[in-house]
């Protein structure tokens, strides 16, 4: 007998909370005239008791004090823009080299990288010499700096035919 006034209790009040939803969903989505006249008219009486209000001005200030660490700001030092060097056409003929990519174990701390230089295939890392005259300045995933009788140059990577 409790499992029955229970059960229909709990049914009463499902129906009334979905007869409420359902109340408010037919609510949302009917046209009623009368509201869009009344949101008419007070938007435009809004608009001209509105329209003699200053925008608000305020100012933001830096703190001197850093509120998480509690520490003083230091002062800021003045960055100077750097200007590009000019590369100036060398007369160094430099051998055909070819970038092929780096292979990285889960560390990434060292990159084993593949460089073809006159056909020959080299591995090397960074800032290592590749032969005696080419040095391995930096890698990344679509580029090699090398530098080769003093002078740097920049190879991008080749893909072969697929794309690789």
């Amino acid at each position: 007998m409790k499992n029955r006034v229970s059960l229909g209790l709990l049914l009463t009040l499902v129906v009334a909370v979905w007869g409420i939803i359902g109340y408010k969903v037919v609510a949302a989505f009917s046209n009623s005239n009368d509201d869009a006249e009344n949101q008419a008219v007070l938007g435009t009486k809004q608009d001209k008791n509105l329209s003699h209000l200053e925008k608000p001005r305020f100012s933001i200030h830096l703190p001197e004090r850093d509120p998480f660490l509690g520490k003083l700001k230091t002062k800021k030092i003045a960055v100077k823009p750097t200007k590009k060097k000019v590369s100036k056409p060398s007369n160094i003929r430099w051998p055909r080299i070819i970038y092929k990519g780096y292979v990285s174990g889960r560390k990434v701390t060292s990159k084993v990288v593949l460089i073809n230089i006159n056909g020959e295939g080299y591995f090397a890392k960074e800032k290592q010499e590749v032969t005696e005259e080419i040095k391995l300045i930096k890698t990344t995933a679509e580029s090699a700096i090398l530098s080769y009788k003093g002078e740097r140059k920049t190879f991008e990577i080749e893909k072969d035919a697929f794309g690789f």
